[in-house]
């Protein structure tokens, strides 16, 4: 089930380093004791900025993204909004559970919606909708007209694409309306879409494997290669993009190796805040598998150090009779918009 709620989520990657997009993502549900019926989340890049759900019935701001501070009743609107598109989604899980002829279970209809401003000046949009966890129809603006790829989907496409008007208010919505929003979210979060520059290590703490760490980047779209003799290994392994809880983002890379060949290894970044691709030589293995002889007889003398100071307190505690003092430490204190309102949108 978490999968199905996640689908449309997770296709909202990063957009290409010198565009950006606006998108946002709803989804209804149906059978799921605990979950809300229904969710809505807005994304600019791949910031989350937007958040709505059935149970708190409002909608509002994530991550600092306030777009009150530009337009004062953006909140209150899109709180309408979004409770209007509550009961739509609501009405047409039944709908096409009817359709399917399904009586019980887990059903899920979602919506993923949203635009791009690229980099050359061009614009994109798309309208697409899933049910229980597969695509169910999808608009082609650039012809007006929905497509269905199944057979239960044709009945929907058949109604919608009679109503031109509403086609046409799509088609508007994503070139239009949507890339003016695009560029009103930029420049307000212009300081938190900021590219961050990663940082790269390239070692073998195992001897025989290599391994290049990226991390602390922003945007997501980063390109990270391990080379030998400067040629591009294709036999590496990746983690995958992953988010630090900071907002930016780590890549690992890592490939076997023969520690005591004579190769030359590298790892090579290229990242939009890099003006040129940044390069990291492998300086030599962790011959061992451990750490400097130094370093251990450091740890060793600290250790004993902290050992010797825990029975000295123990003995000063047990000759004071047991009745230590406390001081507590100081803790360190470190969309969608109306415009796209579903009063126009036909069910299903």
């Amino acid at each position: 089930m978490l999968q199905k709620l996640l689908l449309l989520t997770a296709l909202c990657g990063a957009a290409l380093a010198d565009s950006h997009s606006y998108r946002y993502f709803y989804t209804g549900v149906q059978g799921a004791p605990g979950v809300p019926e229904f969710i809505s989340v807005g994304y600019v890049d791949d910031r989350l900025v937007s958040y709505y759900d059935s149970n708190t019935k409002r909608m509002g701001p994530r991550n600092g993204w306030d777009i009150a501070q530009v337009d004062p009743n953006f909140w209150d609107r899109n709180t309408q909004n979004m409770r209007g598109w509550e009961q739509w989604f609501k009405a047409n899980v039944e709908i096409l559970m009817d359709r399917y002829n399904q009586t019980g279970g887990i059903h899920t209809v979602q919506m993923m919606c949203g635009c791009e401003l690229r980099g050359d000046g061009s614009v994109g949009g798309f309208y697409q909708y899933g049910y229980d966890g597969n695509d169910f129809i999808a608009f082609d603006k650039d012809r007006k007209v929905w497509t269905a790829p199944t057979a239960a989907a044709v009945v929907t496409k058949n109604k919608w694409d009679k109503d031109t008007a509403y086609n046409e208010q799509r088609k508007d919505y994503l070139e239009q309306i949507c890339i003016e929003w695009v560029q009103k979210y930029v420049k307000y979060g212009q300081e938190s879409l900021r590219p961050v520059r990663p940082e790269v290590t390239l070692s073998s703490p195992r001897g025989s494997r290599l391994s290049c760490l990226a991390t602390g980047f922003y945007p997501r779209a980063i390109e990270v290669k391990l080379l030998k003799n400067g040629q591009i290994l294709s036999d590496e392994e990746s983690s995958g993009t992953s988010p630090n809880q900071d907002g930016t983002y780590q890549l690992r890379k890592s490939v076997e190796i023969n520690p005591t060949a004579t190769e030359t290894y590298s790892c090579q970044v290229e990242h939009s805040s890099l003006t040129t691709p940044f390069t990291v030589v492998y300086t030599g293995p962790e011959v061992g598998g451990g750490p400097p002889t130094l370093i251990i007889v450091v740890v060793v003398i600290v250790v004993l150090l902290i050992v010797a100071a825990a029975i000295g307190g123990f003995y000063l505690y047990k000759k004071k009779g047991g009745k230590p003092g406390y001081t507590p430490a100081k803790q360190a204190c470190n969309t969608m918009d109306s415009s796209s309102n579903n009063s126009s949108n036909p069910p299903a």
